[in-house]
């Protein structure tokens, strides 16, 4: 199978794609320490690892984790 793209045109391409995926993962992370924040705000409130793990949807252990 042959393709028409230039080695130029895949390198600028794959680079694109590489500066997305940085921005996304610096997001996610990001995201996780806003999330461990709230995290520990909630518990702080007195809300139990359990009580936060269902309303964030992750296990009960990461909240602990998150907040020890």
């Amino acid at each position: 199978m042959t393709t028409d793209i230039t080695e130029q045109d895949l390198t600028k391409l794959l680079t694109s794609w590489a500066q997305i995926s940085n921005i996304h993962c610096q997001a996610l992370t990001d995201a996780k320490a806003e999330l461990a924040e709230g995290a520990k705000l909630a518990r702080q409130a007195g809300w139990s690892a359990q009580r936060i793990a269902t309303v964030v949807g992750v296990s009960k252990r990461t909240i602990q984790v998150w907040t020890d």
